[in-house]
């Protein structure tokens, strides 16, 4: 553990261990360690990648997490610039990809539904505009200006015309709301002695249209192909999407896989490639049977 991190902790409590390493160092993911106080207490170290995260999750623990309700996320301890590094609670629970062979039908149907609860409740927690929080938005034009020419280049051919189709108008977008940035089941921890979900990974929150990033992220990654679990999670949100909405995620969610797709092939990346043609295969199957599910 790095000194500046050793230096938090000790500023936190006097008599403290480190456990172990929870992440090895990686590029592009915050460093983690467990640790634990005098009295017992665990908690994690989590050192940020960039002074970005940790702003960014800093802000959300301490004006909007408590909207998820008592024992639902993390509890910010403490936080430093210097050391870039936020001490957070460490919560009971297994992030959810790590148990998905283990849980059966009723209780996958109940960690989504109350996934889509709790986003619901993140969704709806009051922000007053904070400008410390707004995530960038690229005007319309800035989005699609070389996209053309990127899906000549990246797509496949009957891919590519339906993309063009769909890209031809802006859709609208609802009022921005308080985002995970993140909300995928690695970021959910699933106790499955109390049968209750938390959730973790706010470096990336902000202040944002859910239909820019979040739900189509959801709608045409995590619950792409599971109408059961689609519906379990838009059970627990409150509500279905609206035609429009359904439209506007799979804009979005069409003009990310585009970029991903670039940047898989421009970086040999296997995984992001089928994936990204994973998406675009589905928003192109949703778009010709009039769904854009």
């Amino acid at each position: 553990m790095p000194k500046d991190v050793e230096a938090l902790l000790g500023s936190i409590t006097v008599n403290f261990s480190v456990l172990t390493q929870l992440r090895p160092p990686s590029q592009g993911r915050s460093d983690l360690w467990e640790a634990e106080d005098s009295r017992g207490q665990r908690l994690v170290a989590k050192r940020h990648r960039s002074s970005e995260s940790l702003r960014r999750e800093t802000h959300a623990y301490r004006r909007a997490v408590y909207s998820l309700g008592a024992d639902r996320a993390p509890r910010l301890v403490a936080s430093s610039d210097t050391a870039q590094t936020t001490v957070l609670t460490k919560l009971a629970g297994r992030t959810v990809p790590d148990q998905r062979h283990r849980l059966d039908s009723s209780v996958e149907w109940e960690v989504f539904h109350q996934a889509g609860t709790l986003l619901a409740q993140l969704h709806a927690a009051p922000h007053d505009g904070d400008r410390a929080r707004v995530l960038p938005a690229e005007p319309w034009d800035a989005l699609t200006d070389g996209l053309l020419n990127l899906i000549n280049v990246y797509v496949p051919a009957h891919l590519a015309t339906a993309l063009r189709a769909l890209l031809a108008d802006q859709p609208s977008l609802p009022d921005p709301v308080v985002v995970h940035g993140d909300y995928t089941p690695r970021h959910w921890l699933w106790d499955s002695r109390q049968r209750f979900l938390r959730i973790i990974g706010f470096g990336r929150s902000g202040i944002e249209s859910p239909l820019r990033r979040e739900l189509p992220r959801l709608l045409h990654g995590t619950l792409r192909g599971r109408p059961d679990l689609k519906s379990a999670f838009f059970d627990g949100y409150g509500r279905s999407l609206t035609s429009d909405e359904h439209h506007a995620c799979a804009v979005f969610a069409a003009i990310d896989a585009a970029r991903n797709l670039r940047w898989g092939h421009q970086h040999s990346h296997l995984d992001t490639v089928e994936e990204a043609l994973a998406i675009l295969e589905h928003i192109h199957t949703g778009t010709a049977a009039g769904t854009n599910t």
